[in-house]
């Protein structure tokens, strides 16, 4: 599970300026959001919905084990509970990020799509440039069952999405005997839309 940046000149790529896995905020730290049915909430074991809290107490073969909130910090990026250390969960590489196989990274700054301005009751000319100078972000999905958000600029995490159509599969990425899945393996589409 790798992003990196790296600048190319004259056809020659350079040195990775950053890497996301390796940049990963701490477990406890780390900006993750879900939907508990209705409303976004935070990705931590008290904000779930029941029939969440049931999927990550459910391990990959389908037996209740009451695990699912060590479960919960595992993917969030915990690994005291890896087997490495003496845990129950498989043990991951070097990074928390999981493998991006399919998703190609999209890199969000200050895009023009090139919509008139008559359009909607605000000038798109005008929103175009109120966000001439906004932070580049990267949006990328991995097969850690999370959209993530990077900082363009410094290859940080700022935000992670956990879908409600993965839950049922979550807790098959802690399973000693893991056997690779796909995830959010999907490209992000990218745009502007006018709400309001």
């Amino acid at each position: 599970g790798f992003l990196e940046a790296k600048s190319v000149s004259s056809g020659a790529v350079g040195a990775a300026a950053w890497e996301a896995g390796i940049l990963l905020p701490s477990a406890s730290s780390r900006v993750i959001l879900t939907i508990d049915g209705s409303t976004g909430v935070s990705f931590e074991w008290a904000s779930l919905s029941s029939s969440e809290q049931t999927a990550l107490n459910t391990n990959s073969s389908g037996t209740a084990d009451g695990l699912g909130s060590q479960r919960l910090d595992y993917l969030r990026g915990d690994g005291s509970k890896e087997l490495v250390n003496g845990g129950t969960f498989r043990n991951r590489q070097t990074t928390k990020l999981g493998d991006i196989i399919n998703s190609a990274p999209q890199y969000v700054s200050d895009e023009d799509f090139g919509y008139p301005d008559g359009l909607e009751s605000v000038a798109y000319s005008s929103f175009v440039s109120s966000k001439a100078s906004r932070a580049p972000m990267v949006y990328v999905g991995a097969n850690d069952g999370m959209l993530h958000e990077f900082d363009g600029s410094t290859g940080v995490e700022k935000i992670a999405y956990v879908p409600t159509k993965v839950y049922s599969n979550l807790s098959k990425l802690t399973a000693s005997t893991y056997s690779h899945r796909y995830f959010v393996d999907g490209t992000p589409t990218v745009g502007d839309a006018f709400f309001g």
